[in-house]
């Protein structure tokens, strides 16, 4: 009997001390939830704003990241359309620069496709490829510049105002023709070689000056391309002072 009650007297010890046990835990559980709401009560309005606006500036500039890059793709698009067209595009003043440059790298069929009647310009003393050789023709325009300052269209047809630097051909004209008619004075024969390198030696005299001129140059249309017109007068725009040199000496 004794043992008996022993046991049920250890039975209830040992309820009892889980239940002080499972009170501690309980109060534990009690105690922590009090200081979290504690804590969240103690937070001022001002810590409130300030989480939120950080939040929201989170956000914004996430935000504006997105716009950023958005924008960026479409500047490249657009700069790539641009690029597409200057290329693919047939202007006037992508015709005056494509006829220039093949003058100034003495190129000269490279102007065939943007000069109407083409073999018609050529065929005059100064250009006609069989009167020149190929070091003259380099040299015509080798210092040639340009600049287009203006164009206006109106239809088929185009004026662009281009300021143009090259050799002052006058002079270049001038020495040229003083040394020709020195030479037949002096009872020399005077060929076409010979000739040929009175031109090489003026078009390469480094004392020759380069002059400036603004020129009209006409373009039209013809089959959707723009051409320079046959209505210039390329000898003035392209050779300032030979038509004056020329009238001099006749």
């Amino acid at each position: 009997m004794e043992e008996e009650k022993k046991e049920e007297t250890k039975s209830t010890d040992k309820m009892e001390e889980k239940k002080v046990e499972q009170k501690k835990v309980n109060d534990k559980k009690v105690e922590d939830k009090k200081v979290a709401t504690e804590t969240k009560k103690a937070e001022t309005p001002k810590q409130t704003k300030k989480k939120f606006e950080n939040t929201k500036t989170e956000k914004k500039k996430s935000n504006n990241n997105v716009v950023i890059i958005a924008i960026a793709i479409i500047a490249i698009l657009i700069i790539a359309i641009i690029i597409y067209n200057v290329i693919t595009s047939n202007t006037p003043q992508k015709s005056i620069n494509t006829m220039l440059n093949a003058l100034k790298t003495g190129n000269y069929d490279n102007a065939r496709e943007v000069v109407a009647n083409y073999d018609e310009w050529v065929n005059n003393d100064i250009l006609d490829g069989e009167e020149l050789n190929k070091e003259a023709q380099t040299l015509l325009f080798n210092e040639l510049s340009w600049k287009v300052l203006n164009v206006k269209e109106d239809g088929d047809k185009a004026t662009a105002e281009v300021e143009i630097t090259t050799k002052d051909f006058k002079t270049i004209l001038g020495n040229y023709m003083q040394k020709a008619i020195k030479t037949a004075f002096s009872g020399q024969e005077v060929n076409d070689e010979q000739m040929t390198n009175y031109l090489i030696e003026e078009l390469n005299n480094s004392e020759i000056e380069k002059i400036t001129t603004n020129q009209s140059i006409i373009l039209e249309k013809q089959e959707g391309k723009w051409q320079v017109s046959k209505e210039n007068d390329f000898t003035n725009i392209l050779l300032p002072g030979f038509s004056e040199a020329i009238s001099a000496f006749n």
